[in-house]
């Protein structure tokens, strides 16, 4: 499995990656940050977890909305990628689920962890809000445009 998912990595267009191999086995939602100078990040965490024993699904957000607008070819919105997940997890009888994210990934594993009600989530480095004024009153200049 992970040599297929290895070749699907590099597909600009694809937003998602499913390997329910594991029945009984826990499940591992990882999902992508925001794109860097190299354009869309790949499919993160991936290398990392491709020898373990659980369920993966690997989201990106190919219009890096923050997830709002769904993940492309599964959903439309946040709510439908819940329920997308939540029916994967209660067809498959899966009851561990772990959910990752790093930046963009983090606020999306965050809220997507809550609405499906994960075992346990991972927010490396969330952006947990985009708002400018919130911007200003938490003093982060790095993102205030003059």
């Amino acid at each position: 499995m992970a040599t297929e998912s290895h070749r699907k990595i590099n597909n600009p267009s694809l937003s998602s990656i499913i390997e329910l191999s594991y029945k009984d086995g826990p499940l591992l939602i990882a999902f992508g940050g925001v794109a860097g100078r190299r354009g869309l990040p790949p499919f993160e965490l991936i290398n990392i977890t491709k020898n373990l024993k659980a369920n993966k699904i690997y989201l990106r957000d190919l219009q890096q909305v923050w997830y709002q607008s769904g993940v492309s070819g599964i959903s439309t919105n946040i709510d439908e990628t819940a329920s997308f997940l939540r029916n994967i997890i209660d067809e498959n009888g899966i009851n561990k689920v772990a959910v990752f994210g790093n930046s963009m990934g983090g606020y999306a594993a965050i809220i997507i962890g809550v609405l499906i009600k994960a075992s346990c989530v991972h927010a490396f480095s969330p952006q947990t809000f985009i708002h400018n004024p919130r911007y200003i009153r938490n003093k982060d200049k790095s993102k205030i445009r003059a």
